[in-house]
């Protein structure tokens, strides 16, 4: 008779450690120069631009040109000084982005963030 172990133990871990780094994570920056990989940030429509009306750390929203986007602990900032992102992502920055569209009833996500003063 094989004995089978049981996924639960593992996957109730998993589920604790990522439930607890979840607060913790912070919004990526990526350097100038460093892009991420293919596959790391999802295939997404044009580029659009605007800027920031307002930022709910707590309920993790941003608002762009009127309108409301989420803004995961994963999205992609694309910068040349990553210790100013928490400065900069503030009512009326100018900003270009990517976010995807939006479906009914759900807000759409933030997934890509430019700087619109870094442009060259």
């Amino acid at each position: 008779m094989s004995h089978k172990r049981s996924l639960y133990p593992a996957t109730l871990a998993m589920l604790v450690l990522w439930a607890a780094a979840l607060p913790c994570a912070a919004i990526t920056p990526v350097l100038n120069g460093q892009q991420p990989d293919e596959y790391s940030v999802p295939k997404q429509k044009p580029q659009r631009s605007g800027t920031i009306d307002s930022v709910d750390r707590a309920a993790r929203t941003i608002v762009i040109a009127g309108t409301t986007y989420r803004l995961p602990a994963s999205v992609v900032i694309h910068t040349g000084d990553p210790s100013t992102v928490a400065a900069r992502l503030a009512a009326g920055t100018r900003v270009r982005f990517r976010a995807t569209k939006a479906q009914l009833g759900k807000q759409p996500v933030l997934t890509e963030l430019w700087f619109a003063d870094e442009d060259k």
